[in-house]
């Protein structure tokens, strides 16, 4: 129905606008906190958070379903894409 595709378009826009992106700040979105992942799945380990308000740095080409890879300070793994923002 229309509805899902327009999903699914919303979902690709968002995966090339984050694999466009190139060791850029992105800003954290997410309630309290970001978990950062070891691996690119909810399941994976946490290894970490980060506060709410922060910026992050994007690896380029590091992207994967709903996952982006993300630095911040001395932490490194994988956060949903959906609380970031540019």
């Amino acid at each position: 129905d229309d509805a899902n595709t327009m999903n699914k378009i919303e979902e690709i826009m968002q995966v090339k606008l984050f694999n466009r992106t190139k060791n850029r700040k992105i800003h954290i979105t997410a309630r309290t906190s970001l978990r950062i992942h070891r691996e690119p799945y909810l399941q994976s380990p946490v290894v970490g958070k980060i506060p709410n308000g922060q910026y992050v740095n994007v690896y380029p080409n590091n992207s994967y379903d709903e996952f982006v890879k993300v630095q911040y300070e001395n932490l490194e793994g994988w956060a949903s894409k959906k609380y970031l923002s540019k």
